[in-house]
């Protein structure tokens, strides 16, 4: 196994010696407090990109989403899902990330700021994400793009959305880019790297995961539902091509390799970008690691080879 990268390293050193408690045994508003304090913090350089906050309708409720660019980008339609848990994080985590990506890519990014659990838990940030999905599919010009893109939590919205889409009717999207993908919330996931990296040491842990999916999931039978566990999906025959970002000291990282592989043998065109070295989160920490700047580069420079299907 290959060691961690020196600025991984150094981070978690830093973070340790903080004394900061772990997320599962904060008070929710305070683990959103500290999640959002600490990727502005490390949050990669954010270049200069008009942007405008609006409200599309949704699921019986208005959802908030922030545009950057606008109608004026020659490169996709991109809608961003940001991680978090599902109960933490928002369109403000996720800013420079949606700044560089639009910037990049020449993208118009649509970063949606899906309602979080435990106040709205499963299926509430996910119809938000649908909404979200078909207001972009309408606003996009002909023949642009669409691509959906999300970390961790956003990511398994992300592989939610793409199934949703292919089994009702739309829209259709063009490519999906998973990040540290969360794909199987079973209770027992057959994954070693959630013994091997979950136990607290590599900034997500077992037990933050447990809290975060108990927030988002109220029945254990939710977590059979493939919109939840994308992993659970009988077939990934039919679904746009992928890009599979992974950190190898991550509790999720065999997840989201096997969920590449199924996707290749599916006969879906699936790269993968694997980073050895580094943790959970490394792309919303690229201010202070080289592993976040280079996925982030990596993900800006595929886009624009993304053509409609």
């Amino acid at each position: 196994m290959t060691g961690l990268d020196p600025d991984v390293a150094a981070l978690l050193d830093t973070m340790r010696a903080s004394g900061a408690p772990p997320l599962w045994t904060l008070p929710v508003a305070e683990a959103r407090r500290q999640l959002s304090a600490a990727t502005a913090q490390m949050a990669p350089e954010a270049p200069e990109v008009g942007s405008r906050d609006l409200r599309i309708p949704g699921d019986g409720t208005d959802v908030a989403v922030r545009v950057y660019r606008g109608a004026d980008a020659k490169g996709p339609m991109l809608l961003l899902i940001h991680g978090g848990g599902w109960a933490l994080g928002g369109v403000e985590t996720h800013d420079a990330i949606a700044r560089a990506v639009s910037a990049g890519a020449d993208a118009t990014v649509v970063s949606v700021e899906y309602r979080l659990a435990p106040e709205h838990p499963f299926p509430a940030g996910f119809n938000d994400c649908v909404a979200a999905l078909s207001w972009c599919d309408a606003q996009r010009r002909p023949g642009q793009p669409l691509v959906v893109m999300g970390d961790s939590a956003g990511a398994n919205l992300t592989a939610a959305l793409t199934l949703h889409a292919r089994d009702n009717g739309g829209p259709r999207i063009d490519a999906q880019v998973l990040v540290y993908p969360c794909v199987d919330l079973t209770d027992t996931p057959p994954y070693a790297s959630r013994a091997a990296y979950g136990g607290g040491d590599y900034f997500l842990g077992q037990q933050d995961i447990g809290w975060l999916r108990g927030m988002y999931l109220t029945d254990a039978a939710e977590t059979e539902n493939t919109f939840a566990s994308p992993m659970l999906a009988e077939s990934l025959a039919g679904l746009p091509q992928a890009l599979v970002v992974t950190a190898g000291y991550d509790p999720l990282c065999d997840e989201g390799l096997a969920y590449h592989r199924r996707l290749q043998e599916a006969g879906v065109a699936s790269i993968s970008h694997h980073y050895a070295g580094t943790i959970h989160g490394f792309l919303s920490f690229a201010g202070a690691l080289s592993s976040g700047r280079d996925a982030l580069a990596r993900i800006i420079a595929w886009l624009p080879t993304i053509r409609s299907r």
